[in-house]
């Protein structure tokens, strides 16, 4: 029936079904098509075989009226995307020899608990750390600057009488890493901490996992968002941001924390101490410190840490995040990012498993029954 004019029977388009002017689905004359129509719009699909063939079939149509395509943004390369936001401290764990790639000449040291070398997902070396700890021991440290810090056993000291200057920015700042790590950890490890003293450890800038979530210092307290700390041996994207003096308050201090490039919670202190120091030493990345002997130790890879000067936007924080992901075939391949079935069955390592493969993989079975 043609619904456009009751009286005229119309078999040209036989309708699987209709709502009268909105959706339906049909075939046509070629019965190796389906007709799909809703939203003022016809679309037809081609299909590999004909439906008119006396055989049951499975047909299901969605319509999502909210629909929209992800809109991720065009980046450039990961270096690129890092170098245009200006860096003061970037540590990008490619040599055995410490290097700050900021351009800045920041002081950066190795510890006996850190080594360098390839990790499957990565982006070329990373961080390794052990977890070990103790007196003298740690993994990497920095601090602002090119003379080193003090960070051995000889630097036991009465904390509360010493004030430290080792800011790697005035008021707001932003620390951004990516780590790899199994979930057996210490209760505490720190993925990060900026040291400041005893009485005012809180207000240094830090992060550690706290039985399996992310925990926050910041300010005069610690924050617990309530989020995982993805302890899964997945590369993850972490970026923490401080907001000193937030919307011009001078005891307020605004925090955010990102994961994988999407914000996962927000938190804002108001006290007296609100601040990021100025009571702050060397920086060390997995471990936290007293002075001389590091606990709370972090096992698992590190990789691309930076700070920046300023709060990054939730927009440079995704541009980031897209940057790591692999570019093009060659890319996966070389990050080792290719499943263990792939491997074999991807013969001309093209990311596609397709003809020529099956063909090469005929060809080897052939000449392992012709030996």
């Amino acid at each position: 029936m043609d619904l456009d004019n009751p009286s005229e029977p119309d078999n040209s388009f036989p309708r699987f079904f209709q709502r009268t002017g909105s959706y339906g689905l049909y075939t046509n004359n070629d019965p190796n098509t389906l007709g799909i129509f809703g939203g003022d719009a016809t679309n037809e699909i081609d299909l590999p075989y004909d439906i008119n063939d006396n055989q049951w079939h499975h047909l299901v149509i969605t319509y999502d009226s909210h629909y929209s395509e992800e809109n991720l943004p065009d980046t450039n390369s990961y270096v690129e995307e890092v170098a245009a936001d200006n860096p003061v401290l970037w540590l990008r764990f490619e040599d055995d020899i410490p290097q700050d790639s900021s351009g800045n000449d920041n002081w950066v040291g190795y510890g006996s608990a850190a080594s360098i070398g390839f990790e499957k997902g990565g982006m070329g070396n990373s961080l390794y750390l052990d977890g070990t700890y103790g007196p003298g021991v740690y993994g990497c440290a920095a601090a602002p600057g090119p003379n080193e810090p003090c960070v051995g056993p000889n630097c036991i000291i009465i904390q509360d009488q010493i004030v430290f200057d080792y800011a790697f920015a005035p008021n707001d700042i932003t620390f951004e890493m990516w780590y790899k790590c199994p979930d057996e950890q210490q209760p505490f490890a720190t993925f990060f901490q900026q040291f400041g003293s005893w009485e005012n450890e809180p207000r240094a800038p830090g992060v550690t996992n706290c039985y399996g979530e992310i925990r926050i210092f910041c300010g005069a307290d610690a924050w617990h968002p309530g989020v995982s700390s993805y302890l899964d041996e997945m590369w993850h994207h972490l970026v923490v941001t401080y907001d000193e003096e937030y919307l011009g308050e001078p005891n307020t201090m605004h925090i955010q924390l990102y994961l994988d490039g999407i914000e996962k919670g927000t938190h804002t202190v108001s006290d007296p101490n609100a601040k990021l120091g100025p009571e702050l030493s060397h920086l060390l990345i997995g471990a936290k410190n007293d002075m001389g002997n590091t606990y709370h130790c972090l096992t698992g890879h590190v990789d691309e840490f930076a700070v920046y000067e300023g709060i990054l936007s939730p927009t440079h924080i995704l541009r980031h995040y897209e940057a790591w992901q692999p570019r093009d075939c060659y890319e996966v391949w070389d990050r080792q990012l290719i499943p263990p079935w792939a491997e074999i069955a991807d013969k001309d390592q093209n990311c596609y498993i397709d003809f020529y493969d099956f063909a090469a993989f005929a060809a080897e079975w052939a000449l392992c029954r012709d030996e």
